[in-house]
């Protein structure tokens, strides 16, 4: 396996610091250098980290009164889990921007998005710090419901507190529809001092807008981690058997899975489809073959019953992607033909299906799929 930290980049390297301080103080067995490059850990910290960030928030919101007025105005049966809830949507809108702003997407100077700001949230923040407690109130709400969610803006702009125009585009997912907050909620106080705690924390970690194998960790917060704090956070997650499926196992399900649907269409061996879907090794297919799996795969129809944050049907996504490349390459098509994002999005449109008792839970798997 193949653990992978990034220097000499933009990015804090607090985690790799960490984790590199823990090998050299340990007995160098070749358990601690597995120990020092393994992700798990950092996901955890992560969460355990998120977590108090979530009660914080939680917390400051039901005791202040004008907030809570706010909640209340709603007349529901339960003023508590609104405000829980509306914190769960407002990190989670913060999480998804910041693998977003990784991208280059967030600022940028034109519609081509290449030149955004990789930090552009926090700088945001800090732009607008005087304002003390109206960051959410005159900027964040601004932000996610005025420019994310609209498509009708001259050229994407956004104007920032300098009165700079940058570009933000539109984003077509839900995550920013305004229709689930209460009526007032842009009257809602949060202290700058949680947002600012909050950015740092951010910024301590390297976000990857890639979801790894788990032959291959880059270790960082990946859109998986998305999954792991709606599974953590869902209230009463075990009697909605909401839990958190590890990558080996989502890797081993789908595998499975599609080894099963070929053997159903095919006359080859198991052990021949096994090394197609596992090793990618064609060798016991001619072109013809190839082209009748290609076409199986490319007609198959996937769907996750109880999708959650969408582990399994995003690993099918990456194991039917991977094939495709195979079959691209095998049949001797050009290098340059090859379209990765076309052939993600024609997989997503048109193989991939999931329903939820959980509204949340379809938010964050269309979330994962979108990043």
């Amino acid at each position: 396996k193949k653990y992978t930290y990034i220097f000499g980049t933009s990015e804090e390297h607090r985690t790799a610091l960490e984790r590199l301080y823990n090998l050299e103080q340990s007995r160098f067995r070749l358990e601690d250098f597995f120990e020092a490059f393994n992700v798990e850990p950092v996901s955890n910290n992560f969460f355990k980290e998120y977590k108090n960030f979530y009660q914080d928030f939680v917390f400051h919101i039901s005791n202040d009164k004008k907030s809570r007025a706010i909640f209340e105005q709603e007349k529901t049966d339960d003023v508590e889990k609104d405000i829980r809830n509306f914190v769960k949507r407002l990190l989670g809108r913060l999480v998804f921007l910041y693998f977003l702003q990784k991208k280059h997407w967030l600022g940028a100077s034109n519609k081509k998005y290449v030149d955004g700001d990789t930090n552009f949230l926090y700088n945001l923040f800090k732009y607008n710090e005087q304002s003390e407690e109206h960051f959410y109130s005159k900027w964040l709400s601004n932000l996610f419901f005025n420019a994310l969610n609209s498509p009708n803006r001259e050229n994407d702009y956004f104007l920032l507190p300098s009165g700079k125009k940058v570009c933000v585009p539109f984003l077509n997912g839900g995550l920013f529809e305004e229709g689930q907050e209460p009526i007032n909620h842009r009257e809602i106080s949060i202290s700058s001092y949680l947002f600012e705690e909050l950015f740092i924390f951010f910024n301590s970690y390297n976000f990857t807008i890639y979801e790894n194998s788990p032959e291959d960790h880059t270790v960082a917060v990946d859109p998986e981690m998305l999954g792991h704090i709606f599974e953590n956070l869902l209230e009463d997650n075990k009697d909605k058997g909401a839990f958190y499926t590890p990558k080996e196992i989502v890797h081993y399900m789908t595998q499975e899975s599609l080894i099963e649907y070929l053997k159903t269409h095919l006359s080859h061996s198991r052990e021949a489809i096994e090394n197609l879907i596992k090793k990618h090794i064609t060798t016991d297919f001619n072109k013809e073959e190839i082209k009748k799996v290609e076409k199986l795969i490319d007609t198959v129809k996937i769907c996750d019953p109880a999708i959650g944050s969408g582990a399994f049907p995003m690993g099918l996504l990456q194991e039917i992607s991977g094939l495709k490349a195979v079959f691209h390459f095998a049949l001797d098509k050009k290098p340059e033909d090859w379209k990765p994002a076309a052939v993600k999005q024609a997989i997503i449109q048109n193989s991939i299906y999931g329903v939820d008792l959980e509204n949340d839970a379809v938010d964050i798997a269309r979330l994962r799929f979108w990043l």
